[in-house]
């Protein structure tokens, strides 16, 4: 749920800040 990259493979907000 965060728009970095070490949260990248997640559900809700899959993006690469």
């Amino acid at each position: 749920n965060f728009p970095l990259d070490l949260a990248a493979i997640d559900i809700e907000a899959p993006t690469n800040g």
